[in-house]
Order: structure tokens, then sequence, then C-alpha cells
């Protein structure tokens, strides 16, 4: 399955996968507040589409993230949560982490990793865990 976003300039050639059961959202360009709003739509439709249970949004392509960006990243994670789907956020670089630290920004509530591999890897592993809670509660 793949979703392929033709809407925004900004986010054209962005093509969403669902790989070992979880959405892959590999976003290689800047974005503004608007297109990252847009994207955040697409991807909470595919999320209600197909009902994956982990999204990896990965932004290893991104060279500046703003507090606006930062915060629709955030938001879409917890909308995303409310429909069943944990987030993880893939790829962020030194610059793009050091600048948001400069700025107090915090992902709250959201995970990160390195890769889209290990970001997968987190994913299963948040999975599991919620399978295993599942069992103790009942």
């Amino acid at each position: 399955m793949e979703t392929f976003i033709k809407e925004d300039s900004a986010l054209s050639g962005i093509f969403m996968n669902v790989l070992q059961g979880y959405l892959v959202v590999p976003v290689q360009t800047e974005m503004c507040e608007r297109s990252a709003i847009r994207l955040q739509e697409q991807i909470l439709e595919r999320v209600k589409e197909t009902g994956v249970k982990g999204v990896v949004i990965d932004v290893s392509g991104v060279t500046i993230i703003d507090t606006s960006v930062a915060h629709v990243i955030s938001d879409t994670a917890k909308m995303a949560s409310l429909l069943g789907a944990s987030t993880v956020l893939t790829g962020l670089r030194p610059g793009v982490v050091g600048a948001l630290m400069d700025l107090e920004f915090e992902f709250e509530g959201l995970d990160t990793a390195l890769t889209v591999e290990q970001g997968i890897l987190k994913l299963k592993s948040l999975g599991s865990s919620i399978e295993k809670l599942d069992v103790y509660i009942c």
C-alpha cells in the first residue's frame, strides 16, 4: 500500500508506505506550518483507513524545523494515538535538535529514534508492551 501526496508542492514526492504493519512517512523537504497541517491530515486519514498501530515520521531529509511545524508534528502523534496508533519520530539532525532545544521546545510524549528501522523496532516493542499490559489487566 502506498499513497502519493499531490496536493501541496512542498509535499509532492512524499510517499506513505505501510511497512511491516506500520505507516512510514518519509519527509524529505522543508515544511511550513500549512504544509505540516496538510501532511497531518493525510497521516491521520491513512491511519484511519489502514488501521495501522504505529506511524514512523522520518524527517532525515529536513534541515530546519521551526516551532510551529514541531507543534504540528507533536499534535499529529497525539491525534494518531487517539486513533490507536503510536508514533515515532526518526531522523532528527543534530542541528535541528540543537535549534529546538535553544527554543525550549520538547516533543512531549513522542518517542524518537535515529533511523526508520530503529523506529519500527521501537514501535514493535511498544506494541508488545501494550499486549503484555492487556494480559495483566484481564
